[in-house]
């Protein structure tokens, strides 16, 4: 599978309310092809090379710039076109980073609870094996529990049963 199919496939466009879920899967994307540096330590403890006067370094750069590069088009390939908008002026991917991280990185309780709404509102289809969709369910039950919204287990059990057709009623 190539990298820009493994991006797509692994990692969800960010739109704003999946960030803590889109920033998981993005560094381990970013890890993966050894772009995270770009973003972790860019700054901290290694500073981008600049060309030496006799032109010695020049691999040095280019593969700098790059590393750079595949980061901050990895990014931006997987934001919507309405969250894209707002880190446009971007020129780092450690600056693209923290900004999409102070954007959207904390939720607010309207955020958190609009996430609970569309999660209980998840049915499973009739005629599908059900494993996707309880996925799906966990998954944005383990989101809202990154947002510091814990449930017990029993609540999400029955929230999964709650999402079984209405043909299982009378076995639920």
């Amino acid at each position: 599978m190539s990298a820009s199919n493994t991006l797509t496939t692994l990692v969800p466009i960010l739109n704003g309310t999946n960030y803590h879920r889109w920033a998981e899967l993005m560094k381990a994307y970013l890890q993966q092809q050894g772009s995270w540096i770009m973003v972790d330590l860019l700054g901290d403890t290694i500073t981008a090379p600049t060309l030496a006067e006799d032109g010695s370094n020049r691999t040095e750069v280019i593969e700098w710039a790059q590393q750079e590069a595949k980061a901050q088009g990895s990014i931006k390939l997987r934001l919507s076109v309405e969250v894209s908008r707002t880190v446009k002026d971007k020129t780092t991917a450690q600056s693209l980073w923290d900004a999409l991280k102070e954007a959207y990185g904390s939720t607010s309780g309207m955020g958190a609870f609009s996430f609970f709404k569309s999660t209980i509102g998840i049915r499973i289809p009739q005629n599908e094996h059900p494993a996707a969709v309880i996925a799906k369910i966990i998954g944005n039950l383990d989101e809202l529990e990154t947002m510091g919204i814990t449930m017990p287990a029993m609540l999400r059990a029955l929230m999964i049963l709650g999402a079984a057709p209405a043909r299982y009623n009378a076995a639920v």
